[in-house]
This record gives structure tokens, sequence and C-alpha cells, in this order.
């Protein structure tokens, strides 16, 4: 477990905050808000240029080749920032999706134009009933003669989808439920007969879409891997979104625990600054014991990412997903808090801070869902450790 970052991390964490320091300060986000929400187009190629939109691509298709330890420290800075980009959901999350699913030669085709920022890609799998389950596909797809389908289902919140040159959506040819087995995922159009986009803007500023598919029917060269075996690329890539959004969220708390350290230094009441209150004094230490826990659980989770251990991967993300989000909601209401009336205007960072930690983890799924998942994994290991001591 690398609990120190290697001189390279340091180098990119120089370069990503020294960027976002001079192009993003929240003045700046102001004023990008007031024009369009979400993601643009102007800076997601400038992204490109650096990088960042194919931080763990291979050289071969245009990406940096990093492991997912470098994306953690990119997503970091970028919640730190809260960049109104979509880099988690319209980067790292399609090209991680074609990485364990696609082809060699859907590889070849769609993440050399993903990297370069020339189109935008858009995951849509997620379904209203689901609560998190990666497998949990309602969405059906009729197999057709000629190897065609014909797709109809609803997918909710699926990020950047309203501006996406490219969905990658999930479909089910067998099975039901959350059946891990009989899973396809297409690459579409939006402008397919058939889709319909219905656009609304999230509480953090950003945009998203429901899509309705309705008889969409699509070709053989859609079908992205292999008919029916998508199941695992599928939970492979949702437990790379949720570390994703913790590395971002831990950023954000951060830079919330600074933010309200400062505020309180300098606040003054009855002839006092705030940060004299034995009473702030200790509610900002229980702000820190809560970030510095959840940064150990998520260096821990970097580390079993990248292992071969099925249960031992699904049992530590869930793990972060629900201690880190109980971490994130007691440092994001405490940051608001402790700020006062100052902490829910449009004007102070503070606010919004606290919108996107609740938009992250609403996209990775509900605490409940992920307590069962961590329940049953760890159950699972236990049994197996007991078969092998035994």
């Amino acid at each position: 477990m690398q609990l120190v970052p290697s001189p390279e991390q340091t180098v990119l964490r120089q370069t990503v905050h020294g960027y976002l320091t001079e192009s993003f300060s929240f003045p700046q986000r102001c004023i990008m808000l007031q024009d369009a929400y979400g993601l643009s187009r102007e800076r997601w190629k400038g992204f490109a240029r650096l990088g960042w939109l194919g931080i763990e691509v291979p050289e071969a298709f245009g990406g940096s080749d990093n492991t997912h330890a470098e994306t953690a420290v990119v997503l970091d800075e970028f919640g730190r920032f809260l960049v109104p980009d979509p880099l988690l959901a319209c980067a790292v999350l399609p090209a991680r999706m074609l990485m364990e699913a696609a082809t060699a030669e859907q590889r070849a085709r769609f993440l050399p134009s993903m990297t370069s920022g020339e189109r935008l890609f858009a995951v849509a799998h997620r379904e209203a009933a689901g609560r998190g389950a990666a497998c949990f596909v309602e969405t059906h797809a009729v197999v057709l003669p000629g190897g065609r389908f014909l797709l109809s289902g609803e997918k909710a919140s699926a990020v950047g989808a309203d501006l996406a040159d490219h969905i990658i959506v999930s479909a089910r040819v067998g099975g039901s439920g959350d059946d891990v087995n009989g899973i396809c995922l297409f690459m579409l159009e939006p402008e397919l007969p058939g889709i319909t986009r219905r656009t609304f803007r999230t509480i953090d500023s950003g945009s998203s879409a429901d899509l309705t598919l309705q008889n969409v029917e699509v070709g053989p060269d859609s079908l992205i891997g292999a008919d029916g075996d998508a199941g695992q690329a599928l939970v492979r890539t949702s437990e790379h979104f949720i570390v994703g959004a913790c590395a971002e969220a831990v950023g954000i708390m951060d830079a919330i625990v600074k933010q309200t350290v400062d505020y309180l230094k300098t606040r003054r009441a009855y002839g006092s600054t705030l940060s004299t209150y034995q009473a702030l004094q200790h509610r900002l230490a229980d702000m820190l014991i809560e970030l510095e826990m959840a940064r150990s659980i998520l260096i821990r989770v970097l580390d079993t990412l990248s292992g071969a251990d099925e249960h031992a991967r699904r049992k530590d993300v869930a793990a972060a997903r629900v201690l880190i989000g109980r971490a994130g909601r007691f440092i994001g209401s405490y940051g608001v808090q402790l700020h006062g009336a100052i902490g829910v205007v449009e004007e102070h960072i503070v606010g919004h801070y606290l919108k996107r930690l609740n938009v992250l983890f609403a996209l990775c799924g509900s605490a409940t869902f992920h307590m069962r998942q961590y329940t049953c994994a760890a159950e699972t290991l236990r049994e197996e450790h007991q078969l092998t001591t035994a």
C-alpha cells in the first residue's frame, strides 16, 4: 500500500493545482456558470491538451497511461476547485468502460477521439430503481435478423448526456433484475430515432439528462464487445467510478476544512475571533478527524482496486462509499453551519461544496445498498478464510 505520494504524483498535483488556481477560482466559476451550465467544449479541449481526458488510457490511443492513483490526484484537485466540467462522468467513466468491455478495434476507433477532446462521450447505465446496483438493467434489447437490435427502456441522470456526441447505453438481452449475465453495451448517437433526452440542471450547477429509448434500432456495429457479456465490465467500471467520486469528495472536504478554519480565524464576535471559542475548536477537530479518516479509506481502496480479489474490491469500495459519504455529510453540513448565514448564500463557496458532495454520493448509489454490498462481501471473505485455514 502506497501511503506517500510518488514524485510523479507530486508533480502531477502541482501541475493540476497551478492550472486550476489560474483558471478556476470561485469568481471565475460563477462567471462560467452565468453563460452555460456544466461542460464547456473549449475548456474540455484544454484538459485534453494536458492529458487529463485519457489519464488512464494507453499511449497507443492518445492517453497518458497512468493508474487510478494518478486519476485520484486529478479528481481531488477538481473537487477542491469545484470544476464544473464533468471529468469523472464524461472522461474517466466512458474510457474505463471501453477499456473493460470494448474490442481492440473499438478501442482504436473511439478512444483517440475521446482523449483528444474531439468527441464527447457520456454513459447512460443508471436506472431509477437500481439504487446503485451496477447490473440492475431493465432496459431491454430485442435481437433482430441480421444481428440488429431494438432497444427500449429508460435511463436516469446520465451526466453530460445532454451535450454528448456518443452515449454508451446498457441493455439486457437475457436474465432479469440485477443478474450479471445477459447485459450488452451499445454506442449510440443521440440523434437516432426513438431517443428522447429530458435535460435538467442538478443542484451543483451541472447538467444531466434522463433518456427514454423507444424502439431504437441499431446495427451490429453499435454493440460494444461481446453479446450479453458486459455485466462484469459494468461492475468493474462502477467500482472505478465510485472510487473516483470518493477522491473528488476528499478534495472537497479538505477545501471545506481549510475554508472554515480561515473563516473562524478572521470572523470576530464579542471582541474575539471565533477560533478562540473552545466549542468551535472541538468541532473543527472533529471535522479534521473525519477528513483524515476519509483520506485513509481512499488510500486503502485505491490499493485494493488494482487487486484481483473480486470480493475484497467490492467490500472496500462499498466501505469507501458509506464512510466517505458519512464524512462528507458531516464536514459539509458543519462547514456551512460554522459559517453562519453566509454559508448558505450563492456568493460563498462553502454551500456549493456541500451541494457537490450531495450530487456525487447520489450518483454512487444509496448508502443502504452499499452497506448490504459490504456485508455480503465481508461474509464471503470470512467463509473463504475459514476454508483455507481449516
